[in-house]
């Protein structure tokens, strides 16, 4: 493994320990604990439908080989 992979780990590293996702209702106690793996798949997949319709917008049509973003598996320790 070169250096440059270990910097990239590790910034990975840094980035997944501050980033989560948090599902609240709005007016009713708000519920703060994290949502990982297919339960935040799925939760950004619906609030990204939502988004969707409240804008007014179509939803995307792409295949899922085609989406525009990049998974970057996490390390395990």
């Amino acid at each position: 493994m070169t250096r440059a992979d270990l910097e990239r780990m590790e910034r990975a590293a840094r980035r997944a320990s501050v980033m989560h996702i948090h599902k609240a209702t709005l007016g009713h106690e708000i519920d703060l604990s994290p949502v990982r793996g297919a339960s935040a798949i799925s939760l950004a997949t619906q609030l990204s439908r939502e988004a969707f319709s409240l804008a007014g917008r179509e939803q995307p049509t792409y295949a899922r080989e085609d989406i525009p973003v990049r998974f970057v598996p996490r390390g395990r320790a």
